[in-house]
């Protein structure tokens, strides 16, 4: 067994064709990432908002299909 985070265990069964391991459907606890930012930064809420917008659209899923699988 191993507990890691989802996404690299995904990407790294599919990278070595590891078709007997099995992840767990659901992720244990939720995962973010973040970028660092000077202190009061002015491209904290474009970069927001860019993140926010480009996740909801399909080119990311094509991307996290490429890379995750299903």
């Amino acid at each position: 067994m191993a507990v890691d985070d989802q996404a690299a265990l995904k990407y790294y069964c599919r990278k070595r064709q590891l078709g007997g391991i099995r992840l767990l459907p659901e992720p244990l606890t939720m995962q973010g990432y973040s970028f660092v930012l000077a202190k009061n930064s002015p491209l904290r809420d474009p970069l927001n908002q860019a993140v926010k917008e480009f996740t909801a659209t399909v080119a990311w899923q094509n991307i996290l299909l490429k890379y995750l699988g299903n």
